[in-house]
């Protein structure tokens, strides 16, 4: 294991003294590591079955004002990164990337502790010009609303952020919602022929519920008064129970019945069914989404505190044209002594689009299972898919940050997999994963935060991860 070698003064209360001869490892070391690394993996290294997580073949070099806790958005030639330790959105081109330097561009928000940037989304606004899309979940709403949160909305100005100006704010309605907390470029969710947006305000009582979460909708079709707009001048869906999560993890530029408009697909990990508590659930709604109208599909944990639906990703995986949906479970225990070891549910695409016709969440039949093998590893708590091997089918990618490796506490781990997921056994253990990216260096949490993007231009997807990294100060 490797670890800083710092003077260190007690990191945790009853544990007192200093030294310089021994690097701090293990529990409480944790604040040791208040950096991100952010590697660039491509499809020949990616060929392997084992890679290092901390061997990328590009990285960016950062500070450790800039914290860890980044938003990755991957766009042709390049990289958006919400960076809201630092009230900043930055863009890397190829170029910055390969130096491991200094942003090609950078976006700054008001620098008050709003957060900015700790969401990013880009996409399509009116006339189809680009928008990229900011949240920034501790901004005040004014006097009374600390922590209301906002979203900022930069109309024709994509990820590399040239230009970007004068956004549309739409703040938060109520202290402590954190609105903005996600925000996501949808499809076009209403059928006007315009694409949308959403946002998440996780710590929501709108819809009644303690703390139940709000998704607002974006939509074309609505609009909003001249002037400041609030999250209530736009519609809105709710968690429907207490401290559900709801929209801790939303799709919506994606169909999953073959049409050619979206679903809206949104997570509440934290949701009771059944007296499930916290088993978590994932709501659909086929377009034109109704806020006001009960969801076409609903798919519930089968385990109480297993946090199904903190995240989501879809893709075709077999080819079929018809897109495949997983959705992970990483609290989910697996046996008597891996607690949150995690799980991934795969709903077969041709299963899934019958299911939302019926609504009738599919049987075992259309849903094969990967579960983590490490104890508290959190197997499933960051999802992206895409294809990274040129094969044209997509391949799923799991983020298990908990992951131990040996004795390295949380260094984490992802994990490819391969389409097509048909060939695949219907219930599968992390360890069987064709690929795993991880390194034996505690406190990475590697796959914590995971995305694609196509920085070479040649329309591959590279793979995109971020880790804990040790001061640069040492």
């Amino acid at each position: 294991m490797h670890a800083p070698h710092l003077c260190i003064v007690a990191v945790a209360a009853g544990l007192f003294g200093t030294g310089c001869s021994t690097p701090c490892e293990g529990a409480g070391c944790g604040a040791l590591y208040p950096r991100a690394s952010v590697g660039l993996f491509r499809e020949a290294t990616l060929r392997a079955a084992e890679v290092d997580a901390l061997s990328p073949d590009a990285a960016l070099s950062t500070r450790d004002a800039d914290g860890y806790d980044w938003a990755l958005v991957g766009a042709s030639g390049g990289l958006a990164a919400g960076v809201p330790a630092a009230d900043e959105v930055r863009w890397y081109d190829a170029a910055a990337f390969g130096a491991g330097g200094d942003p090609t561009r950078t976006l700054t928000g008001e620098g008050a502790g709003a957060r900015f940037g700790a969401a990013v989304a880009v996409g399509r606004g009116p006339d189809g010009a680009e928008r990229l899309i900011v949240g920034a979940p501790e901004r005040g709403a004014g006097a009374g609303y600390a922590g209301a949160g906002a979203v900022l909305l930069y109309e024709g100005v994509g990820a590399t952020l040239a230009e970007a100006d004068a956004p549309r704010v739409v703040l938060g309605q109520a202290a402590e919602d954190h609105f903005g907390e996600g925000v996501w470029a949808c499809g076009d969710l209403d059928g006007d022929g315009t694409d949308d947006w959403a946002a998440s305000a996780p710590w929501s009582d709108a819809g009644g519920s303690s703390l139940g979460g709000s998704l607002v909708l974006g939509l074309s079709s609505v609009s909003p008064p001249a002037g400041a707009i609030s999250s209530a001048d736009l519609p809105a869906l709710h968690g429907d129970s207490s401290g559900a999560g709801f929209g801790a993890a939303v799709i919506c530029g994606a169909s999953l019945d073959g049409d050619t408009l979206p679903e809206l697909i949104v997570g509440a990990p934290h949701a009771d069914p059944f007296l499930r508590e916290n088993g978590g659930a994932v709501t659909i709604r086929t377009a034109p989404v109704d806020a006001g109208a009960r969801p076409t599909l609903t798919l519930l944990g089968d385990e109480a505190s297993a946090s199904f639906g903190a995240a989501l990703a879809v893709g075709d995986l077999d080819g079929d044209g018809v897109n495949e949906l997983a959705v992970g479970a990483p609290d989910l225990d697996s046996g008597l002594t891996a607690n949150a070891a995690g799980a991934v549910y795969l709903y077969d695409g041709q299963a899934l689009a019958a299911a939302l016709t019926t609504g009738v969440a599919p049987d075992a039949a259309g849903v094969k299972v990967l579960r983590g093998a490490s104890p508290f590893g959190r197997f499933g708590a960051a999802l992206t898919l895409a294809d990274l091997d040129g094969d044209g089918l997509g391949d799923l990618v799991v983020g298990a940050p908990g992951t131990h490796e040996s004795a390295a506490t949380r260094a984490g781990a992802a994990t490819v997999w391969w389409g097509p997921h048909d060939a695949w056994p219907d219930t599968q253990a992390s360890t069987d994963a064709p690929l795993t990216i991880a390194a034996d260096r505690q406190y990475l949490e590697t796959g914590g935060v995971l995305a694609t993007t196509d920085l070479d231009g040649t329309g591959l997807a590279q793979l995109v991860l971020l880790t804990r990294v040790a001061s640069n100060l040492e």
